[in-house]
């Protein structure tokens, strides 16, 4: 007969809470109001918007490369490379508000994440995806609105299909 191990908390063991800056601040009677301290976080984030769009740039570029060059063949590593690339894309896409470029990115983490180890990878899809994104980070946020969300809807619709039959399969 076995018995499930039993776990010990080690008896020095001291816990503590994260230091929350801004609640300091806010707790404070010569503190900043949650107003100003939002108005000034989204000051430093455009103060960097260039800098990060221009990083967006890189990683969308590499992606690039990689397909390119993993469409003869691919190892985990270099598709596990692609996946922590549009899912960097899609963060700082959503920090710097550029939404669809999020959605697109978050699309093919979505189609590289839920993918059996068994099945195959719909270069392609990739591909389309890697595409999509460059395009929607050239355009213009305001041009074309109508056609960024078709372009997203195919985004979505590839990835559903895709992810569907490697459930089947």
């Amino acid at each position: 007969m076995t018995s499930a191990p039993t776990s010990k908390a080690p008896a020095n063991v001291k816990y503590m809470a994260p230091q929350n800056t801004i609640r300091n601040m806010v707790d404070r009677p010569d503190g900043i109001k949650i107003s100003d301290a939002i108005k000034r976080a989204e000051a430093k984030i455009e103060a960097y918007k260039e800098t990060g769009l221009a990083a967006i740039d890189e990683k969308i570029a590499e992606m690039q490369t990689l397909c390119a060059s993993l469409k003869a063949g691919s190892s985990a590593p270099d598709e596990r490379k692609i996946y922590l690339l549009a899912n960097d894309v899609f963060a700082a896409a959503a920090l710097y508000n550029q939404m669809e470029l999020s959605e697109a990115a978050y699309s093919l983490c979505d189609l590289l994440g839920n993918r059996a180890e068994n099945i195959p990878l719909v270069w392609d899809a990739i591909n389309v995806h890697v595409a999509s994104m460059r395009l929607l980070r050239q355009a213009p946020d305001h041009a074309e609105a109508e056609q960024r969300q078709h372009v997203l809807a195919g985004l979505k619709q590839v990835t559903a299909r895709l992810i569907a039959e490697a459930s089947k399969g």
